[in-house]
């Protein structure tokens, strides 16, 4: 099989990737953690009695028994709560779908602008 030669293919892929990598990273974590997503916070007992309120099964409180900490809700930013580092890297590939398409096609039209500065030149 045969790929078809898209220009500058690098532009359009790398915001998919990295939403790609972000959603496995998280993916990861709950895996290991039984299904639920440990997050860093700092009351765990207020903070299950919001999850099951909002019947949130997914998150859970950062413990000792935790697996894969580093890849864990333990960010925190104010005034959106608690986040890991795959939702960075969600955010960003999100963010950057936004420009990638502009940016491939001014790099194609720049492209074609150059080759067709050096065709005038040949005559």
């Amino acid at each position: 099989m045969k790929f078809p030669k898209i220009p500058h293919w690098f532009v359009l892929t790398g915001p998919y990737l990295a939403y790609g990598f972000g959603i496995l990273l998280n993916a990861i974590v709950i895996a290991v953690n039984k299904h639920q997503m440990p997050v860093l916070v700092t009351d765990c007992t207020e903070s299950l009695k919001y999850w099951a309120q909002h019947e949130d099964v997914i998150h859970t409180c950062l413990a000792s028994t935790s697996r894969f900490k580093v890849i864990s809700d333990w960010f925190y930013i104010p005034g959106l709560g608690t986040a890991s580092p795959g939702d960075f890297f969600i955010w960003g590939g999100q963010r950057l779908v936004e420009y990638t398409d502009l940016l491939w096609a001014l790099l194609m039209i720049h492209d074609y602008n150059i080759k067709e500065q050096h065709q005038w030149r040949i005559l």
